[in-house]
Parts: C-alpha cells; structure tokens; sequence
C-alpha cells in the first residue's frame, strides 16, 4: 500500500483562508472546522500553510497581537507540494527529511487537489505493518524519553518547554503521577482562541484529562482497537 499514490490518501476537503486574514480568524477557523492546519491563499493561490505547531511556536508566547497580526507574518512558507501521482512512501520521505507534517497535492494541470498529512501515513504503516498489530508491544514502539511537567507550571511555561524540546505532548504530573496531558491541539483550541492569561493561568486549567494509560506489554493492535 505504501507504493501507491499519494491520490488515494490525501484529503479532498481543503481549509483555506485568505492572505489578508488575521492571526485569531484563523485560528477560529480551525476550532469551528475542526482541524489541524489551513492552507493560506492569494487570489485562491496557495501561499503557505498554518498548522497547529505554528500556535505553539509563533503565536502565544510570542507577545504578539493575534487580533491585529496578519496571518502571514507567522504562517509557514512556501506551501511544499507534491504531484498526486507520488508514491506515498517518497513523500514520507519529503516530509521527514523536511521535518514538516503536510504537503499539498497537485493534479495533472497544477492545481491543489488535496493534502496528506504525516499523521495520515504513519497510521496507515501501523494498520498495514507486517505483523506489527500482532507482534509488537508499546514498550517497543514507545519514545524513549517522556517530557513532562507538573501541573501548578504555568501555560507559558509548559509551552516553553514544549518548544525547547520540540514536542507536541506532555504528560502533565501531580505529585510525580500523571493527570493529564496537555498538546497542540489543547494549546489552540484551549488557549490561543480564548486568549487566557499564560503568564498565570496553570496548565492544570487547560490539559486533557482524565489520561488514558495501557501497560507497555499492550499490543499495538489492542491500542488501536
């Protein structure tokens, strides 16, 4: 499946906004639509990309006016794309050695068809891995270092962090256990748009708990399920 095209994964249903539109407008429309990233256009041409990484580490602790800034100053450009006849595994490829997460898809007269995403990709190898549902363990496909942070460390801080260590999790801890788990997604859709306090607000008050936890011995296909 990972020598097919690009064509048969990617995501039709395109998020776009305008060049001229402000930092929170953007942001509210990932909230209201209910995704991760949008594609920036100038006279409906693709300009750029704004994901979720970019609020972590462009936008709120970076002491600018999301209200007044235009989306351009922070979104990331170019816009990378591939042709849609690309095999998948080569634009896994692109985006790792790129280290960026999306590339647009471009049909046969140039025009944005649809994206694909890293996260996309890296499900379908799980799904389709050689035994790996029924042979491999978390303990085996699990981070080797766990970034956490307690939870009365205020927003900011925690984003700092995740910045520093380029993460886009961490646990978030109670007295060395974990209570939660604070991400991109919370950091836009809990943050960013409501425009809280990160000097002072606890991250307590915006993770996602209660956390899941599974014990290491887990097979991947279990988790999955």
């Amino acid at each position: 499946m990972l020598s097919n095209k690009v064509s048969e994964i990617m995501t039709t249903n395109l998020t776009k906004a305008p060049v001229s539109s402000t930092i929170f407008e953007v942001m509210e429309m990932m909230v209201a639509e209910d995704v991760g990233r949008i594609i920036i256009t100038d006279d409906e041409i693709p300009v750029g990309i704004f994901t979720e990484k970019d609020v972590l580490k462009r936008v709120v602790n970076a002491q600018i006016d999301a209200r007044k800034t235009p989306i351009k100053n922070v979104m990331t450009a170019p816009a990378r794309a591939v042709r849609e006849e690309t095999h998948i595994v080569d634009a896994f490829g692109k985006m790792y050695r790129g280290k960026y997460r999306h590339l647009l898809v471009r049909g046969r007269r140039g025009k944005i068809v649809g994206i694909v995403s890293m996260r996309r990709i890296l499900n379908l190898a799980v799904e389709l891995g050689q035994g790996l549902n029924e042979t491999k363990t978390l303990a085996d496909i699990a981070a080797p270092a766990i970034v956490a942070v307690e939870q009365s460390a205020t927003v900011f801080e925690t984003i700092e962090l995740m910045n520093k260590r380029s993460v886009s999790t961490v646990v978030v801890t109670a007295a060395g256990k974990p209570s939660g788990i604070f991400t991109e997604r919370d950091v836009l859709k809990r943050v960013a748009t409501k425009e809280i306090n990160v000097q002072q607000t606890p991250v307590k008050q915006v993770m996602t708990a209660p956390v899941l936890t599974m014990p290491q011995s887990a097979l991947v296909g279990d988790v999955l399920v």
